[in-house]
């Protein structure tokens, strides 16, 4: 039995203007919510007074469905196919304001590009890998992760805190030609870097159709495309980089057996060749690349039963008619659709995907979950937070989470945060170990004594060489019962593997108050995403959304947890 509750602003636990019951079922990986009023009214979100009666049950948490069938239960309704629907894919990613781990999980992108290069100068050659950028010009260089392995490295940490996202689909611009060093058995072997149980290949594509020879024969009837039930909790890679008319390094990339290699080609389609010349002589091709100038030839394409990307739909005029013309994979430099709102293939829900005709979106199986806050500061003698928490903690224990953020167009002070807090009062004591909403590393925040001015602990992360400042995603904090007070940690990391600490030290009193909180300056309500959250205590290991029995308000602050996964 729990409660999510409120307190007036400035308040602490004694001050609770009301008092709501609340029954939790725990079903796997979601919470139903039923909650009544027992007088008073201090609803959870700052908004209306809580209904004195109210028997419904809240939507599935964020990014959860207790109902989708799991695949391969036949009595499921059949997902929509690969080839039925359409997605947002954004374009150059590495070179977005936004890293590719926010872009997957904030942003709720499911298809990415990177531009691959054999060398760079001034840089030492990356044998047995490949560097991603755009310009080879160090004032322009602004990739947020240096090389391909690092890329894959950003989405193996999106595979392990989302491990049954719907299917990613990975574009990966080949630059130049494969050589010594930077071989077509190297790109596999680097892109399966995420594991290869987690990507679906060629040779997965054949074996769906028995008796097929060429992936174009396993896509046309009465062989199809793979169903997104199929295909949920993997990467697809596709290359792109060569035309689909003459020879090019795609070919050379498919040379003794397209179904060997771990990617698919998609040759860029300029009109040079038709359609169905290409279908006569590339029957390995089930992916076509176009410009935004050729969307017209992408839509007969799509007809055609190919998998379509258009690319370079910048404006909404552009991405409206590839949109509209039936293209799979809208390519667009813009990310963050609070900014450019028609720049979206996601349902309200925030499911990725679009129809390409009738059928039925699920929400994506996910633990991950939000804090939506308006208002409210950690810096100061006096807080304020939304906070999501367990209540009494006496035993030691370790929280882990990623912290994904909007890294764009967004209150820089806004902060997401992994807390230890010895009480609710604005000036209590606390720990946090937080990620700040843009371009910041994930840095701790202490109060060691009450109503003193908080204090900030950065951290020197050995791969920010290779990463971008902001591409800290996940925060560790361990909190130990040390005599008569805490003994604290916070750590933080890139990939969820190899932490650094970044601040440790002894409270003089017990921070019995332990979860999630989220803050923003802004009037305007900042989301922070949590991924995979873990609390750990002794032999018990608890994912998802583990004892975090109240919402409250610290200070002047606005909020509440998010049941949806729109940004």
């Amino acid at each position: 039995m729990a409660c999510f509750a409120s307190t007036g602003a400035g308040g602490n636990a004694a001050r609770l203007r009301s008092t709501l019951t609340c029954a939790f079922a725990l079903l796997p990986l979601v919470w139903a919510i039923a909650c009544g009023s027992v007088g008073g009214s201090a609803p959870v979100d700052g908004g209306g007074p809580t209904p004195t009666t109210d028997t419904s049950v809240a939507p599935p948490p964020f990014g959860i469905d207790a109902t989708a069938p799991e695949a391969g239960d036949a009595t499921a309704e059949a997902s929509p196919g690969y080839d039925a629907v359409q997605v947002k894919s954004s374009h150059n990613s590495y070179e977005r304001d936004e890293p590719l781990f926010d872009q997957l999980v904030w942003h709720r992108l499911r298809s990415l590009e990177l531009d691959i290069h054999n060398g760079k100068r001034f840089q030492s050659d990356p044998t047995n890998d490949f560097y991603v950028y755009h310009v080879d010009a160090p004032a322009l260089d602004s990739t947020s992760c240096r090389r391909l392995s690092d890329c894959v490295r950003a989405l193996s940490a999106f595979h392990a805190q989302v491990p049954n996202h719907e299917v990613a689909t990975i574009f990966i611009d080949v630059k130049d030609d494969f050589e010594a060093g930077h071989t077509a058995q190297i790109l596999d072997d680097v892109l399966s870097g995420v594991g290869r149980s987690a990507i679906f290949t060629p040779s997965d594509w054949l074996a769906r159709c028995p008796g097929a020879r060429t992936l174009r024969a396993a896509t046309a009837a009465p062989c199809k495309a793979p169903s997104l039930d199929e295909l949920r909790g993997k990467f697809l890679f596709a290359l792109t980089g060569g035309t689909a008319c003459g020879a090019t390094k795609l070919a050379k990339y498919v040379e003794g057996g397209a179904e060997k290699r771990i990617g698919f080609v998609a040759p860029e389609t300029t009109g040079a060749c038709s359609i169905s010349e290409i279908s006569a002589s590339h029957p390995h091709v089930v992916f076509l690349n176009f410009a935004a100038g050729v969307t017209a030839s992408a839509g007969d394409a799509a007809k055609a039963r190919y998998l379509t990307r258009v690319y370079d739909l910048n404006d909404e005029a552009s991405f409206v008619r590839a949109k509209d013309a039936g293209a799979h994979f809208l390519g667009t430099n813009k990310v963050n659709v609070t900014v450019d709102p028609w720049a979206n293939t996601a349902q309200p829900s925030g499911y990725p995907f679009r129809c390409l005709g009738d059928c039925a979106m699920p929400r994506e199986r996910s633990d991950l979950f939000a804090l939506e806050a308006t208002g409210g500061d950690l810096v100061g003698a006096a807080d304020g937070a939304l906070f999501a928490h367990e209540s009494a903690v006496t035993q030691a224990v370790t929280w882990t989470s990623a912290i994904s953020v909007a890294s764009s167009h967004v209150d820089r002070a806004a902060e997401g945060c992994l807390m230890a807090r010895a009480s609710l009062d604005i000036g209590a004591p606390f720990f946090a170990v937080c990620r700040p909403a843009d371009n910041d590393t994930v840095r701790v925040l202490r109060r060691e004594t009450a109503n003193a001015n908080v204090a900030t602990t950065t951290a020197t992360y050995a791969t920010e060489a290779v990463f971008s400042s902001e591409s800290t995603f996940f925060a560790r904090l361990t909190a130990t019962p040390a005599g008569a007070g805490t003994r604290v940690k916070g750590e933080g990391s890139i990939d969820g593997k190899t932490w650094v600490t970044i601040d440790e030290r002894t409270f003089a009193m017990p921070l019995v108050l332990q979860g999630v909180a989220a803050n923003a300056r802004a009037a305007d309500p900042v989301r922070t995403v949590f991924a995979g959250l873990v609390r750990e205590s002794g032999a018990a290991k608890e994912r998802g959304r583990p004892k975090l029995t109240r919402l409250e308000k610290v200070g002047l602050v606005n909020g509440k947890i998010a049941d949806d996964t729109s940004p």
